[in-house]
């Protein structure tokens, strides 16, 4: 159990490492140009 846990974790790292956390999750024009994206 406890190396399968790691292994999710892990893979949850991956994912995370993965995806750029710089892309905004809602549309620029929506939230606006001077709003900062969210991190």
């Amino acid at each position: 159990m406890k190396m399968f846990g790691e292994e999710i974790n892990n893979s949850y790292i991956r994912v995370a490492l993965l995806t750029p956390p710089s892309k905004p999750m809602q549309p620029v024009s929506k939230t606006g140009s001077n709003s900062p994206s969210v991190v």
